[in-house]
């Protein structure tokens, strides 16, 4: 971790002009890491020292939403080429230094310098979907509740049946794809709302309800929201985390779907004072007639439809929990 006195001490230091104000972070990684203050504009800078240019560009290769990057080579110590990250903004520093934290961590589990840049990638492309769906604002109150309604299936309808590891593992939605949960075998989608009992849901495009030749389920969560309710989003998290803290695949893959979805724990306060209460959950299995618009069934030059589903015309396909839960087991 970075102590935010580092980042104080550049930010406050040094004469007007330009160039950078910079420090190195103790850290064992094949890459040398510095945090810096570009003046004058005041931006906080990542500055990372490679031997070679890394295999992945993070400047090329990497989306980066909210994020420059420059690749370059500049010698920094004994290093010839440099690696720089800053925020498009210097509005966004306090949110960078979050950022900053993050990547140094995962730059410590690193060998090489291709590991490092690989590593690096991946965790930028998670940063980028939380500034996609949430950024320095920290998720609605709407997207709190829809993650609150994915992570209790996760923990409280399909864990039971596919054991805590699979479900995290199964758990795709925050990196778009198109069903929350995507097993071996079997798929869901949830759908959650504030209204405990609500009469449609929304389904975002015409592959949503489609998975050809896979057990595919709909879970529709009616969620009663209120200040001091029962559990929050936070302890929501908490629980899970407690279920995998010696499964380090399971843990490292819930924190990076938890940041893609736009939770950042640095912002954990901020949903502490709203707690949730499942009031209602309905599972239906997607098969046969079942309502639903597909990519079959769309005219030519037709695409990315978005409709309303009714709840009511989904009662034939409607599965007990149990039912649904034995269903995934025998997937297993």
């Amino acid at each position: 971790m970075i102590p935010p006195e580092v980042w104080a001490r550049l930010e406050s230091g040094g004469a007007a002009g330009s160039g950078h104000l910079r420090q190195r972070v103790n850290i064992q990684s094949p890459v040398d890491v510095y945090v810096a203050v570009e003046r004058p504009s005041g931006s906080r800078v990542l500055a990372l020292g490679f031997d070679e240019p890394p295999h992945t560009s993070l400047a090329r290769d990497v989306r980066l939403r909210g994020l420059r990057v420059s690749e370059a080579p500049f010698p920094i110590d004994q290093k010839p080429w440099t690696v720089s990250i800053s925020p498009a903004s210097p509005d966004d520093n306090e949110l960078f230094g979050e950022l900053a934290d993050d990547l140094v961590s995962v730059l410590g589990g690193t060998a090489t310098g291709d590991q490092a840049s690989d590593a690096l990638a991946a965790r930028l492309e998670s940063w980028h979907r939380f500034l996609e769906h949430a950024g320095s604002a920290g998720l609605s109150a709407e997207a709190a509740a829809g993650l609150y309604g994915e992570l209790w299936c996760l923990r409280d309808v399909i864990a039971p049946a596919v054991g805590v590891h699979r479900a995290v593992l199964a758990w795709r939605g925050p990196l778009g794809a198109n069903q929350d949960f995507q097993g071996l075998g079997w798929c869901v989608e949830v759908k959650s709302s504030r209204q405990l009992a609500p009469a449609t849901v929304r389904v975002s495009n015409e592959r949503q309800l489609d998975a050809a030749d896979t057990f595919l389920a709909l879970a529709v969560v009616g969620i009663e929201e209120r200040p001091g309710g029962p559990e929050s989003l936070v302890g929501l998290i908490a629980s899970i985390r407690t279920g995998i803290v010696r499964d380090p695949e399971a843990s490292a893959t819930f924190e990076d779907r938890l940041l893609s979805s736009g939770f950042l724990q640095a912002q954990a306060d901020s949903y502490e004072t709203i707690g949730y209460a499942v009031r209602k959950t309905m599972v239906y299995q997607v098969r046969d007639a079942f309502p639903r618009i597909t990519e079959a069934v769309l005219p030519v030059g037709l695409g990315t439809v978005s409709y309303d589903l009714s709840i009511d015309a989904c009662e034939p396909y409607r599965l007990e929990l149990a039912q649904f839960q034995a269903a995934l087991k025998e997937l297993q």
